[in-house]
């Protein structure tokens, strides 16, 4: 008679993690609220495909909501994407909530508007998870205020590894703050903060930090407002790095004088691991470009360089990268988990 679905408690459903109930409960809630349910559940059904991927869907906050109600059952799910999803900030908070008990090692929220409520709820995941190692949080229309809980928090944050916070309505403020965070977070290696409006006095703390900082491998300047002053800075940093592998300073004020400063930083760091620049729309003529590209090529075949990727530099280039590039695959995928699981380069089984 009753050992069916109504014959249980709602304790045992709160115990019940198979993909099936996740499903049931989201189909249920999109029941109610007489929405027409999409397969939103249906890629992830066993331990085979930790893998959650609904960018650009743009479900809105009704799916939003019905999902969180399934979702948190779902406890294997090692990446989930929803970038791109109309999330405002209560659906956004609901959903992240609904991760707090997994394992995840990669959240995507980017082209959202997840909002200070939002930031607030990564910031809980964040200090209770002792797995996660890539965050997006690009294109969310977040200002200062809003991230200076979740900057703050990975001064002591040992877990994550990479942090996009491009497109963002981030200043000066926040560009000191993660100067701060660099000089005390030494497990984060890949920060992508471009097209934030940092500006001379922001991005000089930045670079300024690198000196400090013992792990930092992918740095993400672009359009962020950096002059030929603190160009002159990036320089020096460059000269005494010993991790830095991928370099973005395309659309900034960077001259032809600052161009060689680089290069002449570079072959006097024999060891610098610098296999990728992309400078391009700035001030330097074609002839600084060629002098930088060959220097950074000359490092790569360096054997005093230990760099583990610099068999791959030989394709090395200034420029954006093809995606069937081998260089964007291993330079900025394998080294990168975000950027790796959100294009769905690497399989995540085995991964931390």
């Amino acid at each position: 008679g009753e050992g069916g679905e109504e014959g249980k408690s709602e304790d045992d459903e709160e115990e019940e993690v198979r993909p099936g109930t996740a499903n049931s409960r989201y189909l249920r809630s999109t029941s109610e609220a007489g929405l027409t349910p999409w397969p939103l559940l249906t890629k992830c059904q066993n331990l085979r495909n930790p893998t959650l991927n609904l960018r650009h869907l743009s479900m809105g906050p009704e799916f939003a909501s019905s999902l969180a109600k399934g979702l948190h059952t779902l406890d294997f799910l090692k990446v989930i994407d929803l970038s791109g999803n109309r999330l405002a900030t209560k659906p956004a908070c609901d959903l992240i909530k609904a991760l707090r008990n997994h394992q995840l090692q990669t959240l995507v929220l980017d082209q959202n508007q997840i909002g200070a409520k939002g930031v607030e709820a990564v910031v809980s995941l964040l200090e209770n998870s002792d797995s996660l190692v890539g965050l997006g949080l690009a294109e969310n229309q977040l200002n200062d205020k809003a991230l200076l809980p979740l900057v703050r928090c990975l001064v002591e944050n040992r877990t994550l590894l990479s942090l996009r916070l491009c497109k963002n309505n981030l200043g000066p403020a926040t560009a000191k703050e993660l100067a701060s965070m660099l000089r005390n977070n030494h497990k984060l290696q890949h920060l992508h903060a471009s097209w934030n409006s940092f500006r001379d006095v922001g991005a000089r703390a930045v670079v300024e930090a690198m000196a400090e900082n013992d792990q930092l491998r992918t740095l993400d300047l672009e359009m962020t407002g950096l002059g030929p002053a603190v160009a002159g800075s990036l320089a020096k940093v460059l000269s005494e790095t010993t991790v830095l592998t991928v370099l973005k300073v395309s659309k900034n004020r960077i001259t032809t004088a600052n161009a060689l400063e680089i290069v002449e930083a570079l072959r006097k760091n024999a060891v610098a691991p610098l296999l990728k620049i992309e400078i391009e729309d700035n001030n330097i003529d074609e002839e600084a470009k060629e002098k930088l590209l060959n220097q950074i090529s000359s490092h790569a075949l360096n054997p005093l360089n230990s760099s583990p990727l610099r068999l791959l530099s030989n394709h090395s280039s200034i420029t954006e990268l093809d995606d069937e590039d081998p260089d964007r695959e291993w330079i900025e995928l394998h080294s990168d988990p975000l950027m790796a699981e959100i294009e769905g380069k690497l399989k995540v089984k085995g991964r931390r």
